[in-house]
């Protein structure tokens, strides 16, 4: 794990900067998983390339070109694939971000809907308000807050179909999420809790990022 972290501050954090000032990335992050059971058989390790829909539609050729930040390099002191195994590749469309501060630890949550189109419309519409108002009144541990759909993998054997991610300061925080005294859930949440399930819940603490632009 160290050294991996390690090839990942000290080359493609910075690969990543020069694909974020060509415009072909938006923003970029290294998460380490936090505790859990079977630690050594689930992804302990969370790359997040984020993508503009312009800079989506334009792919990614080249832009993962080490050689064009480090051109002396050696691929065996830079590669991480030659010491990791990729477990999952997974595409989501965010329709829904609000951020107060860089978080230190994400939790997400995955979820299966009947319905995801419904599902959506209610996290965006309804929870994601009031989040983000609960964040600028300083009355929630939450620092950040985002919901997305899954693009791919898709289909009936997909263990979910959206995620939120909700982002706070501490580990502590996001072990104890709460809001503060007097603080009233939004009305019709309930149905928003009836019409998903929460499928699973890991928590990832940050290690490098290069912030949106």
């Amino acid at each position: 794990m160290q050294e991996y972290i390690q090839r990942e501050d000290t080359y493609w954090k910075h690969v990543a900067k020069k694909a974020i000032s060509d415009d072909r990335l938006a923003a970029w992050s290294i998460w380490t998983h936090v505790g859990g059971f079977d630690i050594h058989e689930e992804p302990n390790v969370l790359v997040v390339n984020t993508f503009t829909p312009e800079q989506f539609a334009k792919g990614m050729g080249g832009i993962w070109n080490f050689k064009k930040v480090f051109p002396d390099a050696k691929a065996s002191d830079v590669l991480t694939r030659t010491i990791s195994t990729t477990h999952d590749i997974a595409y989501y469309q965010n329709l829904e971000m609000n951020v107060k501060e860089q978080p230190q630890v994400i939790r997400i949550n995955m979820a299966k809907a009947d319905n995801v189109r419904e599902y959506a419309e209610m996290e965006t519409s309804l929870r994601g308000p009031f989040i983000d108002e609960q964040m600028k009144k300083g009355t929630t541990s939450v620092v950040s807050w985002s919901f997305s759909t899954l693009l791919m993998p898709r289909g009936s054997g997909s263990s979910h179909d959206a995620v939120s991610v909700d982002g706070y300061k501490s580990i502590s925080d996001a072990l104890n999420p709460g809001f503060a005294d007097g603080v009233s859930l939004p009305e019709g949440i309930d149905k928003l809790f009836d019409i998903h399930d929460k499928v699973d819940i890991q928590l990832y603490q940050l290690a490098s990022v290069v912030e949106l632009k």
